[in-house]
Formats: structure tokens, C-alpha cells, sequence
């Protein structure tokens, strides 16, 4: 390795002063550009800073309206317009998408079901209990079909306790249809299957278990109903 003095070092040219030294240097032959230059930096600084703040402060005062606002629907449907851009204004739509389907409104509740998943950008299980409302609302509507639809995808993508609910109300929704052998097929998958563990899951509730059983007991019900039904003890084993 070669070895360096300290004075060989110190005739290094320094990059930092340099270009220091040619700023200073454009600052002095050129105020008025300077002084333009620095204006616009100090401003773009400042909107950054003051829209992240405004931003901030939008966020919490809408969280905490909607913690508020509870089960009151005139609070909720003020918020979700207010801050419709805010994660509270997309949950009050969750809420709101509820609220409809209980009172048996199936048109406002697909409707409102509809916007906060185009608004909520992630498959969570938000994102499937809202897809729940819509298929719920279908088949409230007695269009089946369109429900089997939005089921299927929750079968597919939802977890364990959601899709649980969702095959057992396809089930539901096919026999309605008078496609009883697929309803049966459903059942009888769901009652056969081994509910997935969750020991060991970081955030898995214990009730998780117990709401998983509740969709599986009924389903070993409406499945025995139906044998009973058809006649076709055989053919549902």
C-alpha cells in the first residue's frame, strides 16, 4: 500500500469546498437569480411541510369522529362525505354499507359496499366483510348468481372464518336455486375439512375457533335437513 502524507492529503482537491466555493461564487455575480432560487426552495419546503401537517391533523380528527360516532348513521354518512379521503371516511362507508343491509335496504347496501372497496386499495379482511355485505345484499335481491360470484371470490381470497361463512351461504344461495347435489357437495366439504391452526399465529383470536365451528355445525344442520329432505342418505355420504 502506498503511503500518503499529510501533506500530499491536504493538496487533495476537497469536492465539498469546491462546489461550496462555485455556489458562493454564482450567489455573488448573480443576487437576483439567487435570491429567486432560494424563494422557491424556502416555498416548496414549507407546502411539503404544511401539507403533511394538514394532512396529519385531517387524518386524527377524522379517526376520532368516527370513533364518535359509533352506530349512528346520520354521524357516519357526515363523515364518509367529509372525509370521504381519509381512512375513517372509508371505514363510516363500511359501516354505513352495514347499517343498510340490516334495515333490509339490499340496493344501498351493494351500492355503498361497492364504493368502499373501490376506495380501500387492500385485500384485508375489511375488504372481505365488505364483500360479504354485497353478496348478502344479492341474495337478498334474489339474484343468485351475481351473489355466487362475489362468494366465490371471497372462497378464494377471504380468511378462514369468512370463507367459512362464504361457502356455507353459496350453499345456501345453489339450493335456492334448486342445485341441491352442489349445495350438498359444498356442505359436505366444509364438515370434512379441518379447521386450519392457529396456534402459534401472531394476532389470531382464540374466538376466531369458536366462529369458524358455528359455520361448520350449520353446516352438518342444513346438510342433515337436506338428506332428510331428498331422501339421499347415500348419495350426501
Amino acid at each position: 500500500m502506498v503511503n500518503v502524507t499529510r501533506k500530499e492529503l491536504l493538496k487533495e482537491p476537497d469536492e465539498f469546498m469546491t462546489t461550496t466555493g462555485k455556489i458562493l461564487k454564482w450567489i455573488k455575480e448573480n443576487p437576483k437569480r439567487s435570491f429567486t432560487v432560494i424563494i422557491v426552495v424556502v416555498l416548496v419546503l414549507g407546502g411539503g411541510l404544511g401539507f403533511y401537517y394538514w394532512r396529519t391533523s385531517r387524518e386524527q380528527a377524522a379517526m376520532t369522529a368516527y370513533i364518535k360516532a359509533g352506530s349512528d348513521v346520520k354521524l357516519n354518512a357526515d363523515i364518509a362525505r367529509k372525509y370521504t379521503d381519509t381512512k375513517a371516511g372509508k371505514l363510516s362507508k363500511l359501516r354505513l354499507a352495514g347499517f343498510s343491509y340490516a334495515k333490509g335496504d339490499n340496493a344501498e347496501a351493494i351500492k355503498t359496499a361497492n364504493e368502499f372497496i373501490d376506495s380501500w386499495g387492500s385485500e384485508d379482511v375489511l375488504f372481505y366483510e365488505s364483500m360479504m355485505i354485497m353478496a348478502m345484499g344479492y341474495m337478498g335481491q334474489k339474484d343468485m348468481a351475481k351473489a355466487i360470484d362475489v362468494l366465490d371470490k371471497c372462497i378464494k381470497g377471504a380468511p378462514e372464518v369468512l370463507r367459512d361463512q362464504a361457502m356455507f351461504f353459496k350453499a345456501v344461495a345453489l339450493k335456492s336455486m334448486g342445485k341441491k347435489q352442489d349445495a350438498m357437495k359444498i356442505l359436505q366439504g366444509m364438515v370434512q375439512e379441518q379447521p386450519q391452526s392457529t396456534e402459534g399465529k401472531k394476532g389470531a383470536p382464540d374466538e376466531n375457533k369458536g366462529i369458524t365451528s358455528a359455520y361448520r355445525d350449520l353446516a352438518k344442520i342444513t346438510l342433515s335437513d337436506m338428506t332428510t329432505e331428498t331422501g339421499a342418505g347415500t348419495d350426501a355420504k
